[in-house]
């Protein structure tokens, strides 16, 4: 029964008021449009100076002569010349800048292109009211505007040549360092040493025997032992030790550390000569090959023992060559040749193997050992973002927009693959605006007065608003007949949709607008993207969130309520509002409709429709709100089908 008489008083409220301000509107509309006609024409004929008409439409004799004889031009030439307005205009046109007019930015023909179309639109049938400008007085607004950039990036494989070089951090590598002869210690028989040059020292020593012969004619001969010791702090700094010069009378053995670097016994010379049998006396000084010993040394404290043995006298007569240089503090540093010749986004070392080495390289005369110099690296990395601007971008860059915010919406570790920019545009728009309802011009008086004063009419918004509330009645109406499920008897009922969106926001299937475009939401699923659109056309209700906490699925849920339409969604929200009923939890949602008592127990009077008023309007603008009688037509028709269905 709600039902019938909710139609009933719906068709019943906007056909009287409906038809009650088209007629009206139509009135008042004509009468203003003739006004406003005759007034132009009149403008017309006073302000343009071609040969005015005499009552009877002929125009005047002395210019009907100029007329139909085509001497015009030359007479109007001859008198510019001599006539001092016609110089003052024609030395004005060439002194004075030209001035050009828009017609799409003067304010006089903006109004004029904007005023009629709307003007045009809304003569043919009735469809609601519009704002349009008035006057020649502009403010400057702001309206914002965006647009996207995107950016990819190619991954590629490329190889590197790392090089090691080795330098020496202290200045003086490889300079001389030389021993002193303060810095030897001799002990045992008595040895003189002497500094000959920088890195070279005499050791000399004359020895005598204690007695020509000895018992029963055997020769008596005497052994002589000397040491020299000498501190080497570092190994690598002895570049040279042996003896250049060696002379001896008549035996002589040297030892370093501990070890016979050389012998000789008169004239022969070789460390496998043995003394047992050998002569003592040789009669002379004898002189040895020169030769090296570094091998011998040690880190620390070394000895040189020099053995002598002469028979009455002798002598010998060394020049020792110790040869000291600063070390290198070595430093070891790497250069990185590529084959692109640049280093790449996160790039990701795949293999490395030696290309040169072991060997020893000579730095600064030092010679340095590595096992290797020299490695081949390859690498798979991303080569630097591409970014691509929408036309959009241009378009608004170029116009005078002003980018005001860029805002990342799908970021990579190292790039933004989506990012969308935000430009305020400035535009003129009329400081002052008027109501046109229908054909019919209706505006409110402004602190001039000027409204009331040049229109005539004082502002009136009932018949707009009885126009907004008589069809959202009828689309009440039209929505239970529709909505209406015949098993259960329920209206509106919907069903449940939800959304997910990972914690550091690199998917999120919960955006409210872009899908329709799909804008970077290829991963959502099927549920996701249905419950997108139903957000976007405000069909959707929200329940409540809710965290998965699962080891793999890490999300958080949003789940909301989807009805039939935008209408059905306002009324199940406000219905529920008024009967105290929830849409349940986010686990456990609750999207059922009204059946036909609970409709009949709301107070549609109470409820707000006016988020819904813009789609009456929008749909009075384009021609589709039904008239009454078709609306009654079409109500009858469902509401009978609908009986006869239930019935069966």
């Amino acid at each position: 029964m709600f039902l019938f008489l909710l139609v009933s008083d719906s068709l019943c409220f906007a056909q009287s008021n409906t038809e009650k301000a088209m007629e009206e509107a139509k009135r008042l509309g004509d009468q203003q449009n003739k006004r406003d006609v005759t007034k132009f024409r009149e403008k017309i004929k006073k302000d343009i100076h071609y040969p005015r008409e005499e009552s009877d439409g002929v125009p005047r004799v002395e210019e009907l002569s100029y007329y139909r004889s085509g001497r015009m031009e030359d007479a109007a030439i001859l008198k510019a010349q001599s006539d001092r307005a016609g110089k003052l205009v024609r030395d004005g046109s060439i002194t004075r800048p030209n001035y050009s007019f828009d017609p799409k930015r003067d304010p006089t023909f903006k109004r004029y292109d904007e005023i009629s179309k709307k003007a045009h639109s809304l003569t043919e049938t009735y469809s609601g009211c519009t704002e349009i400008p008035v006057g020649k007085e502009d403010v400057t607004r702001t309206k914002e505007q965006s647009c996207f950039v995107f950016g990819k990036r190619e991954r590629v494989s490329y190889s590197c040549l790392l090089k090691r070089e080795v330098s020496c951090s202290n200045g003086n590598a490889n300079s001389s360092r030389p021993y002193y002869v303060a810095d030897f210690r001799t002990s045992g028989d008595p040895i003189t040493i002497a500094s000959m040059a920088q890195d070279r020292f005499s050791i000399k020593a004359q020895r005598a025997g204690r007695c020509q012969w000895g018992r029963f004619g055997v020769p008596c001969c005497k052994h002589f032992k000397s040491q020299i010791r000498f501190y080497v702090d570092d190994l690598d700094e002895i570049s040279h030790f042996g003896f250049e010069r060696v002379g001896y009378d008549d035996w002589l053995d040297i030892e370093v550390n501990g070890s016979l670097v050389f012998r000789a016994i008169g004239p022969h010379q070789g460390t496998f000569l043995a003394k047992k049998g050998q002569e003592c006396e040789h009669n002379r000084l004898w002189w040895g090959s020169h030769f090296t010993a570094k091998s011998y040394l040690r880190q620390g404290w070394n000895t040189l023992a020099v053995l002598n043995q002469v028979k009455g006298g002798g002598e010998i007569d060394l020049e020792m060559r110790l040869e000291r240089r600063y070390s290198c503090r070595e430093k070891d540093s790497y250069k990185r040749e590529c084959s692109d010749g640049r280093e790449l986004l996160e790039r990701k070392k795949l293999r490395s193997r030696c290309v040169l080495g072991p060997m020893l390289r000579k730095v600064r005369g030092s010679p340095i050992y590595r096992s290797c110099w020299e490695w081949k690296e390859e690498y798979s990395a991303f080569k630097s973002p591409v970014y691509t601007r929408e036309a959009l971008c241009r378009s608004l860059a170029s116009n005078g927009c002003v980018q005001v915010a860029a805002r990342c919406e799908d970021q990579q570790p190292t790039f933004c693959t989506k990012q969308r920019l935000t430009y305020s545009c400035p535009y003129q728009d009329a400081a002052r605006h008027v109501t046109l309802c229908g054909d019919v011009l209706q505006c409110q008086d402004g602190p001039d007065g000027n409204c009331a004063e040049e229109f005539k009419q004082q502002f009136n918004k009932d018949n707009t608003e009885d126009f907004k509330q008589a069809a959202t009645g009828l689309s009440i109406a039209s929505e239970i007949i529709k909505n209406l499920d015949k098993d259960d008897g329920q209206a509106f009922k919907g069903y449940s949709r939800r959304c997910g969106n990972t914690s550091f926001g690199a998917s999120n299937c919960c955006n409210s607008s872009g899908w329709a475009h799909d804008l970077g939401l290829a991963k959502c699923n099927a549920g996701e993207k249905e419950l997108g659109l139903a957000r976007e056309s405000s069909k959707a209700a929200y329940v409540g969130s809710y965290k998965s906490g699962g080891v793999i699925d890490r999300r958080n849920y949003e789940v909301y309520c989807i009805f039939p339409s935008k209408l059905a969604r306002i009324i199940v929200e406000q219905g529920r509002r008024q009967k105290g009923l929830s849409f349940g939890s986010a686990r456990s949602p609750d999207c059922r409709g009204f059946t036909l008592q609970e409709l009949e127990e709301l107070n549609f009077d109470a409820m707000d429709f006016s988020e819904f008023y813009s789609d009456v309007m929008a749909k009075a603008k384009a021609g589709s709100t039904p008239t009454s009688g078709e609306a009654i037509s079409d109500i009858h028709s469902k509401v009978k089908g609908k009986m006869q269905r239930k019935s069966q």
